[in-house]
């Protein structure tokens, strides 16, 4: 390995722990338990601990096809859009995770995504994107 590659290397670990942020991980795992609330207490941000975490423009989503739930906000404090994903709950979720097989993702040449979630997630993706 050359002295470059080292320099370059050394120069992307330490941007990345550097740009780490414990606060906020901390944040977003809590921002990810509200996927797992009643729609109604995501879009009137009332679940939970919602009330600490100032967001903007907050829109659940739901598709019964594939039981697949969650929701889009703008998180003011980080200035950042949010997507949240509920994990698996029920047989349907699982049914749609078995498909493991990797297929291509036609919005980015050469990406490949899990067609299982892929498929499930567009039941909701016109609501996701808008």
């Amino acid at each position: 390995m050359s002295i470059i590659s080292k320099a370059l290397l050394l120069f992307t670990l330490l941007t990345a722990v550097l740009s780490f942020s414990t606060q906020i991980a901390h944040d977003l795992a809590h921002l990810s338990e509200v996927a797992y609330s009643p729609l109604d207490k995501i879009n009137s941000w009332t679940c939970g601990e919602c009330s600490k975490y100032p967001v903007k423009g907050q829109k659940a989503f739901f598709s019964s096809t594939a039981n697949i739930q969650g929701y889009v906000a703008y998180y003011v404090k980080e200035n950042a859009i949010l997507i949240g994903f509920r994990g698996s709950v029920d047989f349907k979720n699982w049914v749609y995770n078995l498909n493991t097989v990797s297929v291509n993702y036609p919005g980015c040449s050469g990406c490949s995504v899990h067609a299982g979630f892929y498929s499930a997630f567009n039941g909701v993706a016109p609501t996701v994107r808008t």
